[in-house]
């Protein structure tokens, strides 16, 4: 009766141990779930804080923690070029690549250079770069020219400001266009041309000729004319090209600007 008694305490006192134990396996479960839940509603708030603070017009600098995010973007960037014959132009467009064009990603709070590389021969570009988080940022596509490292041309308004185009970046695919209702526009032509014009000489010579600046302005015209200006220029030496408000401009007279580089 005894040895009865002591088998039935003992299996009693194993169902009490394992129900413990399950118990505890249960708790500890839900124990590191609500743990992990808790910080990942940290990590959102955190986010989202960050993001307020720059909405709301906060101070867009180090005051706070920035969370590093790697990121790459690439794509064509290319230029409207109007189509001429021996009438004149024809009122269609074709679409030529952007080549060797200065490309920057810029971030969009800061206007921070966060990486920069040249399109190539086809307009093509890619980058790897490092933004953070809640900040978006922007691509830049300067009408500077550099063919195998050496910098041939540069295109400027007549206030001296080299001319740009950007447009955000939403993806890492960003394919630019740029027509010839952009203001810009005309400035990659004579890029492009300019630029033709140098690997010319380079064909020839094997080497690259100095940089040559272009002064042109869609709107409005210096008092030069189109032509070259060696020195005593405002704002600068370097080829002239005309521009009229409302009317054709010599940005895109490919043959005008090959005389004048000439």
């Amino acid at each position: 009766m005894k040895a009865k008694e002591r088998r039935i305490n003992m299996a009693e006192t194993l169902l009490s141990m394992r129900s413990s134990s399950l118990l505890w396996g249960t708790f500890n479960r839900t124990f590191h779930s609500a743990l992990l839940q808790r910080k990942k509603a940290i990590a959102l708030i955190l986010l989202l804080l960050i993001q307020l603070h720059f909405a709301c017009g906060g101070k867009k600098d180090n005051s706070i923690l920035l969370i590093p995010v790697p990121a790459s973007v690439s794509g064509t960037v290319t230029y409207q070029d109007k189509t001429y014959d021996q009438t004149g132009f024809t009122g269609d467009v074709t679409s030529k690549p952007v080549r060797y064009a200065d490309v920057e990603v810029v971030d969009s709070f800061t206007n921070a250079v966060l990486a920069s590389t040249s399109t190539d021969a086809f307009g093509g570009y890619s980058i790897n770069y490092t933004t953070y988080v809640g900040h978006p940022v922007k691509l830049r596509i300067t009408a500077i020219a550099n063919p195998a490292g050496s910098r041939v041309a540069e295109i400027k308004n007549l206030q001296a400001h080299v001319y740009t185009v950007t447009t955000a970046v939403q993806s890492p695919l960003v394919n630019l266009d740029i027509p010839i209702t952009n203001p810009a526009g005309g400035a990659f032509n004579i890029l492009d041309v300019l630029t033709t014009s140098a690997e010319f000489v380079n064909d020839l010579d094997s080497a690259y000729p100095p940089q040559i600046v272009a002064y042109w302005d869609a709107a409005t015209s210096s008092i030069y004319g189109t032509g070259y200006c060696s020195g005593g220029c405002s704002p600068g030496p370097g080829i002239f090209i005309i521009g009229y408000s409302g009317g054709d401009t010599d940005g895109y007279d490919d043959d005008v600007i090959w005389h004048e580089y000439g």
